[in-house]
C-alpha cells in the first residue's frame, strides 16, 4: 500500500533530521527539551505505522497517513525555529533573566526559547497541544536585530500572548466585547448598520444570517484586545524602554491596508501612551506623531465592521490595563524607579556594566536613557569614540548584555546563599 510505505519513509526522514538537530550546540537546555517533545511525537507516529500493514483497514491507513502529513506541516517550522535558537548572535545573556519573569507569570515549570527569524516582526509560537499546555514560551526576534539588546523589551509583548492564552482571557473578553458590540449596533450605530447591510429591524441581528453580518467585528475586536493587552504587559514590565523599542522597530509603520486583527496604529499608540501616563511613565516627546496611520481603504461593509471593532476594543482599554497590572502584581514583579535607572546610567558613563541592579527593566531603561540623552558623552572623553557612533552603539549594547549577565549571577549568588 503506497500510502503506508510513503508515510513510514517520511516519518523516518523526520526522525533522522531530528536526531541530527539534537547534535547542535544549544546554549540552553529548553530548546533541547522542546526538540525531544517533537521527537516523541514522531516516534509515536512511527509506532502507530508499525502496527499497520497492507491488510489493515484502508480507511484507518489513510487516516494515520493524513496525521503524518499534518504533523510534518505543523512541526517542521517549529524545528526550524528551534534550530535558529542556536544562533549566538542572539541576546543569550537576556535569556535567563527573562526566564525568571516568564516563570513568575506562567509558573515554575515554564520554558523559554528565544530565536531569530527572517520575519521582521517579532512573534511567538503557542502550541499547547504539542507541548502539553503552555510550558514553552517561544519568542522570535528579527535576525537583523537579534543581537540588539535595546529591543529586548519587545519580548514582553510575545510573553503577553502566552499569558493571555494560559489565563483564558480570550473567553473573558469575548463576553465583554459581544455585549458591547450588540449594544452599539442596536443603539447609536443602528441606522448606519441597517443601511449598510440592508436590514429592516434590530431583531435580525440575532438570527443566523444576522449573526454572520457582525461576527467579524466581534472576532477582530477580541483579537485587537489581545494585542493591546500584550502591549500593556510590555509597558508595565519595561516602562519607557518598551515604548522606545517599539518606536525603533515599528515607526513610522507600513503603508497599505491594516491587518483586521490588530488595532489601528493610531489606536494602538494612543492606548500605550495613555497606559504609560496612568502608570507615571514618561512618554517620549511626540511619540504619537512618530507613527503613520494605515492608508488603505476598505469597502463600506468592511470599513463599518473595522470601525465597530476599533470602537469596542477602545471601550475595553481600562479593563485590559487593570488585568495586565494585576497579573504582573500577583507575580510579584516590581517596576524599577528612576533612581535605579540613573545609577546604571552613571555606570555606563564609566564604560562599565551595572551591578546591584533591581531588574533587567532598569538595565535596558538606562541604556535607552544613555543613548538618547548622553550619546556624545563617550565622544567627549574617549578619543576612540569620537565621530564613531557605530562603536558607541556596539559598546552600549555590550554593556547592556553584560549587565544582564551580572544581574543573573547576582540572583544565583542570592539563591545559593540562602
Amino acid at each position: 500500500m503506497a500510502h503506508l510505505r510513503h508515510a513510514r519513509e517520511k516519518v523516518a526522514a523526520a526522525l533522522a533530521t531530528i536526531s541530527d538537530i539534537q547534535q547542535f550546540d544549544f546554549p540552553y537546555d529548553d530548546a533541547k527539551e522542546a526538540i525531544a517533545v517533537v521527537k516523541d511525537k514522531f516516534t509515536g507516529l512511527q509506532d502507530t505505522l508499525g502496527l499497520l500493514s497492507d491488510n489493515s483497514n484502508p480507511d484507518t491507513v489513510r487516516t494515520v497517513c493524513r496525521r503524518v502529513t499534518e504533523a510534518l506541516f505543523q512541526y517542521l517550522p517549529i524545528l526550524g525555529f528551534l534550530i535558529r535558537a542556536t544562533d549566538v548572535r542572539g541576546p543569550l545573556e537576556f535569556h535567563r533573566p527573562f526566564l525568571r519573569i516568564t516563570r513568575k507569570l506562567l509558573g515554575s515549570d515554564a520554558r523559554l526559547i528565544i530565536s531569530s527569524d527572517w520575519d521582521f516582526s517579532p512573534y511567538t509560537i503557542i502550541f499547547p497541544d504539542l507541548f502539553g499546555g503552555y510550558r514553552f514560551v517561544m519568542v522570535a526576534l528579527p535576525t537583523s536585530e537579534a543581537c540588539n539588546a535595546l529591543i529586548t523589551p519587545l519580548a514582553a509583548h510575545e510573553l503577553g500572548h502566552n499569558v493571555w492564552a494560559k489565563e483564558g482571557l480570550r473567553e473573558e473578553f469575548e463576553r465583554a466585547a459581544l455585549e458591547k458590540l450588540i449594544a452599539k449596533i442596536q443603539g447609536p450605530r443602528w441606522d448606519e448598520f441597517k443601511k449598510t447591510f440592508n436590514l429592516a429591524n434590530p431583531d435580525q441581528l440575532t438570527d443566523l444570517v444576522g449573526t454572520q453580518l457582525w461576527e467579524n467585528a466581534w472576532v477582530w475586536a477580541v483579537a485587537q484586545c489581545e494585542e493591546i493587552f500584550c502591549d500593556f504587559i510590555g509597558v508595565v514590565l519595561f516602562r519607557e524602554s518598551y515604548l522606545l523599542a517599539f518606536d525603533y522597530l515599528i515607526a513610522p509603520g507600513l503603508p497599505g491596508d491594516r491587518p483586521e486583527r490588530y488595532p489601528s496604529m493610531k489606536n494602538r499608540i494612543e492606548a500605550m501612551s495613555s497606559a504609560a501616563k496612568k502608570l507615571g511613565i514618561d512618554v517620549p516627546t511626540d511619540f504619537e506623531e512618530r507613527f503613520d496611520e494605515e492608508d488603505g481603504e476598505a469597502e463600506p461593509q468592511k470599513a463599518l465592521l473595522l470601525s465597530l471593532s476599533d470602537e469596542i476594543s477602545n471601550m475595553l482599554l481600562d479593563e485590559l490595563l487593570v488585568v495586565a497590572i494585576d497579573k504582573i502584581k500577583c507575580a510579584g514583579i516590581e517596576a524599577c524607579d528612576k533612581a535605579a535607572v540613573d545609577k546604571i546610567v552613571d555606570a555606563y558613563k564609566k564604560m562599565v556594566p551595572a551591578s546591584g541592579t533591581t531588574g533587567i527593566d532598569a538595565v535596558v531603561n538606562a541604556a535607552w536613557k544613555f543613548k538618547n540623552t548622553h550619546s556624545h558623552y563617550w565622544a567627549s572623553y574617549h578619543p576612540r569614540m569620537k565621530n564613531n557612533e557605530a562603536n558607541r552603539l556596539r559598546l552600549l549594547n555590550d554593556l547592556v548584555l553584560k549587565s544582564f549577565e551580572i544581574f543573573e549571577i547576582e540572583r544565583l549568588q542570592e539563591y545559593n546563599g540562602q
